[in-house]
């Protein structure tokens, strides 16, 4: 059971089999594999956090929080690509506002 849930750390039937009331050398091993996959777990979802902030903060503008010329960019190849594909026509709309600064800045 031990070498089993060894190599399948992430296995969660592997770790419900795992003897952990037991009070000898197996319980210690058992209960440090336990340990150290609930703490791989969380780092992992700690990870997956981070990154997704990351993503957020290289798309969007820091300020509004609105998207940025990136994710536009992204975006606008993906539709172009996914027009030519189904062969379909795409349009873009281009909005130029005057004093545009002054705005944003307020």
């Amino acid at each position: 059971m031990l070498a089993y849930a060894a190599t399948h750390l992430f296995a969660e039937h592997a770790m419900e089999t795992l003897p952990l009331k037991r009070t000898d050398e197996i319980g210690v091993l058992a209960r440090g594999f336990d340990r150290l996959r609930r703490e791989i777990r969380s780092q992992m979802d700690a990870l997956h956090v981070k990154q997704r902030e990351l993503v957020h903060l290289a798309t969007h503008d820091v300020l509004t929080g609105l998207p940025n010329r990136t994710l536009f960019m992204e975006k606008l190849e993906r539709a172009i690509q996914d027009a030519t594909r189904r062969r379909e026509g795409l349009a873009v709309l281009f909005v130029d506002l005057d004093r545009f600064k002054q705005i944003n800045d307020q």
